[in-house]
């Protein structure tokens, strides 16, 4: 059964269900890319240890000074251009702890070592929790946004924005000058990672919906939902 939302879900948010998402929704925009690209590049599944904020740790029960059996893990995504594995591209899909606290922090140096990398950078944040990247311009209206960041410009971005009331965006992935820029379908990862994982079975949606909504909005979330629970 489809999500009851015709772009993004926000009751994955609430659900507690983001990590498992959030790298299942990494590998689907991995392989649509890597049937996409140009023969002489790749997309490449990486990751780094994701720094917690105070709130996830509390969720996981980190306590100070202790010892972390299975450090968490959070994937994103490098473009690869060969022979020379040069990194064209990053693309990153912001996690709770790059919006808020030590994380955050930790996200705005990695994405300032890629500006001055020259790497193209890609980011989706399909979360509406926390604090946006900072921008010289205040962001469009929406819920959802990408921003891509092209390395000859690298002090302006491109800003792509949806409400949870529209399908997810296509948007691109710029390469270099040769190869222009490659399209990535966002619903279609989606899609992918909602039918492939089975995320109708475990996303309840007898949560409240995420705070930040407008009443109206909240409104017209909680009717799609009460309409999945009745369907039910």
């Amino acid at each position: 059964m489809p999500s009851p939302f015709p772009g993004m879900d926000p009751y994955i948010e609430v659900s507690h269900r983001w990590t498992g998402f959030h790298n299942a929704f990494m590998v689907a925009c991995a392989q649509q890319l890597n049937q996409r690209l140009p023969p002489n590049y790749i997309a490449r599944i990486e990751e780094r240890l994701q720094v917690l904020s105070e709130e996830e740790e509390r969720e996981l029960g980190v306590v100070p000074d202790s010892v972390v059996l299975d450090e968490p893990m959070e994937t994103f995504l490098q473009v690869q251009r060969f022979p020379d594995e040069r990194v064209i591209c990053a693309v990153e899909m912001l996690s709770p702890s790059n919006k808020s606290g030590k994380g955050r922090s930790a996200y705005l140096a990695k994405r300032f070592e890629y500006r001055h990398q020259h790497v193209n950078l890609v980011e989706i944040d399909l979360l509406l929790g926390g604090q946006r990247v900072p921008l010289l311009a205040p962001l469009p209206t929406g819920h959802y946004f990408t921003l891509v960041t092209r390395a000859p410009t690298r002090h302006q971005c491109e800003v792509y924005a949806w409400s949870v009331r529209d399908l997810l965006a296509t948007v691109p992935v710029p390469l270099d000058d040769q190869s222009g820029d490659v399209p990535l379908d966002l619903k279609g990862a989606f899609d992918a990672v909602w039918d492939g994982f089975r995320y109708e079975m475990v996303v309840r949606y007898n949560e409240p919906p995420p705070a930040q909504f407008s009443a109206t909005d909240r409104a017209w979330v909680i009717d799609r939902a009460a309409a999945r629970e009745k369907d039910e």
